[in-house]
């Protein structure tokens, strides 16, 4: 009780297994999520392009490999809704389009170099006219982490794709709503992609009744 004990009686405790439980990912506040977004030069065509991937994956919720394999064909200007193609683990979903986003689409669709190429991301100063890479979409967003100086073990997409998810749970979306969103078969997938705001709750907490 008092911690009076041999070294090797203390290391003789087992440790208590944790499997199938793993730290949450870290997700951009709403300061970062700003200074992300203003960290392309949406004057070029290929910051647009960037610009507009983020805004996919992190106001949309997109996959990288979704938003490379979107097509032209799979926005709906007249309805605003965006058709997600699928993917192994998706049967593809429709979702609707925020204004900015849709705003967003324009401009960049009318920056898009000439191409044959039907998808709507395409490469600007290297294979020009070719479809995007997912190693190209990550590589834009790292650089982006780096301009704004979040840390330097922060790199891939998925952080956007659970910010978004977070940031529906806060505003008080439901489980089931955010998995449709994201195209999730299983809750407990979409419970992982959600954090609950520590910070805020702390503010809400009463004092302990003495």
């Amino acid at each position: 009780m008092r911690g009076a004990c041999p070294l090797q009686l203390a290391q003789s405790v087992p440790h208590v297994a944790t499997f199938g439980q793993s730290v949450p990912p870290e997700v951009l506040n709403d300061r970062q999520r700003r200074a992300l977004l203003a960290s392309f030069k949406q004057r070029t065509s290929g910051g647009c392009r960037d610009y507009t991937m983020a805004l996919c994956m992190v106001d949309l919720g997109l996959r990288s490999i979704e938003v490379v394999r979107l097509r032209l064909a799979d926005i709906d200007w007249e309805n605003r809704i965006l058709s997600v193609p699928a993917t192994k683990t998706d049967r593809g979903r429709q979702l609707p389009l925020p204004a900015h986003l849709t705003k967003a689409l324009r401009i960049y669709v009318s920056m898009r170099p000439p191409t044959d190429c039907d998808r709507l991301f395409v490469g600007h100063r290297f294979r020009t006219g070719q479809p995007t890479s997912t190693s190209a979409v990550r590589s834009a967003m790292r650089a982006a982490y780096r301009r704004c100086g979040f840390p330097p073990s922060w790199s891939g997409t998925h952080r956007l794709r659970r910010t978004f998810a977070t940031r529906l749970y806060d505003r008080g979306a439901d489980l089931k709503h955010i998995a449709d969103l994201l195209g999730h078969r299983s809750l407990s997938t979409t419970n992982f992609y959600t954090q609950v705001d520590i910070k805020g709750l702390r503010t809400l907490a009463q004092p302990w009744p003495i």
